[in-house]
């Protein structure tokens, strides 16, 4: 993995990132960091969910991920962030809240690729991200176009969780109120887990939005 990283990172520093192990990091302005993580495969599918993986490698056996790796994209907002304060220094893909992997950027499948030929694979993933992952970043330059692109797109094309709208809505709280209420009290208005609304209805206290709150 790291001779594919180490090929590739002169591209991604004129591109503006700066390196730490296997991430990368870029903040095109204060509060809004693009990441870039290069993700070595666990030895056994990870997980149940991992049956989505196999179509394009069915003739591996199992722990076929393992001597594989592929790419996460990540978008951190700072103003998005509901509850549990804001990252250091740093930013690790986990903590983004919008992310996407390179294969579904490219076809719209996953991708993991192999190690076996690092050299081969430092000219495939740098065509990768110069058609694919770089051009996505690209896109969020600027918070206003992260709220443009939601209301244009929604939650799933983007790489928001289930969440993604209420983050949206913090986002725009004290600068576009009324569209943020909007938001909250449609997020609000969904079969939401007790334990969720329970913190959601907190955080609204505490930001002073416990009138939305109220039934209309």
């Amino acid at each position: 993995m790291k001779d594919v990283v180490r090929s590739v990172t002169p591209l991604l520093k004129r591109a503006g990132f700066r390196k730490r192990r296997h991430t990368f990091n870029r903040t095109p302005e204060p509060g809004l960091v693009h990441v870039l993580n290069f993700q070595m495969g666990a030895f056994n599918p990870p997980g149940p969910g991992a049956e989505a993986h196999v179509a394009p490698l069915e003739s591996l056996e199992p722990g076929y991920l393992y001597g594989r790796f592929t790419i996460n994209l990540g978008v951190y907002v700072a103003g998005m962030v509901i509850e549990g304060g804001e990252t250091g220094s740093w930013v690790n893909h986990y903590n983004c809240q919008f992310r996407k992997r390179i294969g579904g950027l490219l076809t719209g499948e996953d991708v993991w690729w192999s190690l076996e030929v690092p050299d081969e694979m430092a000219s495939v993933v740098e065509t990768a991200l110069s058609l694919a992952g770089l051009p996505w970043l690209d896109r969020f330059l600027h918070t206003s176009s992260i709220v443009d692109a939601f209301r244009s797109e929604g939650c799933a094309a983007l790489g928001l969780p289930p969440v993604g709208p209420l983050q949206i809505a913090w986002l725009l709280k004290d600068t576009e109120p009324e569209d943020a209420e909007v938001l909250i009290r449609s997020y609000l208005s969904q079969d939401l887990h007790s334990g969720h609304r329970e913190g959601v209805e907190r955080q609204l206290r505490a930001a002073g939005l416990g009138h939305l709150l109220d039934p209309t």
